[in-house]
C-alpha cells in the first residue's frame, strides 16, 4: 500500500507552531509523517452479489483492511508516550453497488 499523508489546520501552521496539535503530538520531529511512503497491508473481505434481473446485479461488501505500519494517518506517537497507539493503522469500509450486464449491447 502506497501513502502520502498529509497535516493542515485552518488554525496555522503547525510546524512554526506546534501547540496548535494536541498535547501528544507536539514533539513533530517523533509523532508526525507526512512523507510519501509504502507498506504491506492485508485485506479480508466479504460479500455477496444478488441477480435482480438479465441485466443487473446488486451486491454488498464489507472489507477489513490491516496496515504493517502506524503512520498511514501521518502520525506515530511512541507507546511510551501514549499507551493507547500501540496498534498499527486499520481500515474498514462498506460498498454497496450494483452491476450492469453489457451483454445486450452485444447482440
Amino acid at each position: 500500500s502506497s501513502f502520502d499523508p498529509e497535516l493542515t489546520s485552518d488554525l496555522g501552521d503547525y510546524l512554526s507552531n506546534p501547540s496548535l496539535l494536541p498535547n501528544q503530538w507536539q514533539d513533530i520531529d517523533n509523532t508526525v509523517f507526512v512523507e510519501k511512503d509504502n507498506t504491506f497491508s492485508l485485506t479480508f473481505g466479504l460479500g455477496t452479489r444478488y441477480k435482480m434481473n438479465g441485466d443487473f446485479d446488486f451486491f454488498i461488501e464489507a472489507r477489513y483492511q490491516y496496515f504493517f505500519s502506524d503512520r498511514i494517518d501521518g502520525i506515530d506517537i511512541p507507546t511510551d508516550v501514549y499507551a493507547s497507539n500501540k496498534f498499527n493503522d486499520t481500515l474498514i469500509y462498506f460498498s454497496v453497488g450494483g452491476v450492469f450486464h453489457l451483454s445486450k449491447f452485444r447482440q
